[in-house]
């Protein structure tokens, strides 16, 4: 259990910091300076302290674009929570299916009224 929650904690330490979209030759920073040895002294500091919220919000980012994505994601969760819909797949070969798709998504949310595209 130990080893699990372990790595469930530098994970999520990472994913705050660097995100969940894979990296590419573009955003791969080899100069960073989060390395292993910063999760492993946050995951120390989670565990002796007994913060563990606490620290992983330290990763997070800090600019203005974050902190309003974060609070307008909860907006939306709060006016559309009790809504169902059916999800849009992430990876898609056909353009025209996804686009009927996205259109349906769309109406079901109120956010498309206009006919035709």
């Amino acid at each position: 259990m130990d080893v699990m929650l372990s790595d469930a904690f530098l994970k999520l330490a990472g994913d705050l910091h660097f995100g969940v979209a894979p990296r590419d030759s573009v955003t791969f920073r080899t100069d960073s300076t989060f390395s292993d040895t910063v999760l492993v002294d946050l995951l120390s500091i989670a565990l002796a302290e007994k913060r563990v919220l606490t620290v992983l919000h330290g990763p997070e980012p800090k600019h203005a674009g974050y902190v309003a994505l974060k609070e307008a994601l909860l907006s939306f969760k709060a006016q559309y929570s009790s809504r169902t819909w059916d999800t849009l797949p992430q990876t898609y070969t056909d353009t025209a299916g996804f686009r009927t798709q996205l259109i349906n998504r769309l109406v079901q949310s109120g956010h498309w009224t206009r006919p035709g595209w």
